[in-house]
């Protein structure tokens, strides 16, 4: 039953959290709605700071994440061993 409980928690946890999906047309710099393409340019000019601070309130998609981890790594903050984007959403991290 515990198992159950925990599980579904997890499961409302999650479906909290795709709900919470950022305003992707929403970037400094860009005053008007931004396709793909328009979104990734700016969001390399942006400085590392900003970045952070993207993140942080939840104006990043999981791709974008991902593609800057991927491209600048040592621009990304680290918790735990983790990039800061994926560690948000460990059990550690939600006891906090």
């Amino acid at each position: 039953m515990a198992n159950r409980l925990k599980r579904d928690l997890d499961a409302s946890y999650m479906e909290e959290l795709i709900m919470r999906t950022p305003n992707v047309t929403e970037i400094p710099g860009l005053a008007f709605p931004a396709s793909a393409q328009q979104r990734r340019e700016v969001f390399w000019r942006l400085s590392p700071t900003e970045r952070i601070a993207l993140m942080r309130a939840g104006e990043l998609t999981l791709k974008e994440c991902c593609q800057w981890a991927a491209r600048a790594p040592h621009e990304v903050p680290i918790v735990d061993g983790e990039f800061e984007f994926i560690a948000a959403f460990t059990p550690e991290a939600r006891e906090q």
